[in-house]
């Protein structure tokens, strides 16, 4: 029989211990890392920055409006593909808030457009009845019949 205990038998090697995995340049693995994070920041801060655009439309007489809608739609495409990188599981409410903060501003920008477009319309109307108007569409038929 062997004299010495199981523990320090000199003919049994001892057992190897397993590394954890590490990445590259020995970063610890994050096993709870959402990879559609930061594609689901992007997409709320490009949403907020769309409906501040489309607030700032009242200010600049629609100038930000060709910006605000672009910037909308971009937030709603990053919250749908930060959504889609989730995994199954995990939180991704930064997601579905930029996909909520995107359809806000793409559904603003739409109300600004044809606000713009109605009273453009009202605006133009009003100027082609107006007296002074009347006597310039006069002048120019005397001016070609000569």
């Amino acid at each position: 029989m062997n004299q010495y205990p199981q523990q320090f038998n000199p003919q049994v090697p001892p057992p190897q211990q397993q590394m954890p995995s590490q990445q590259s340049f020995g970063q610890p693995h994050l096993p709870h890392e959402n990879p559609g994070q930061s594609l689901s920041v992007v997409g709320l801060v490009l949403g907020i920055l769309g409906i501040l655009m489309l607030c700032a439309t009242l200010f600049s007489f629609g100038l930000s409006l060709i910006l605000g809608i672009p910037l909308s739609i971009a937030g709603l495409v990053c919250g749908i593909m930060g959504r889609n990188r989730t995994p199954y599981g995990m939180e991704n409410g930064m997601a579905v808030a930029s996909i909520i903060v995107g359809v806000i501003g793409i559904a603003l920008g739409v109300m600004a457009m044809l606000i713009f477009v109605l009273f453009g319309a009202i605006i133009f109307a009003e100027t082609m009845a107006s007296p002074e108007m009347m006597e310039l569409r006069e002048l120019m038929d005397s001016l070609e019949a000569y």
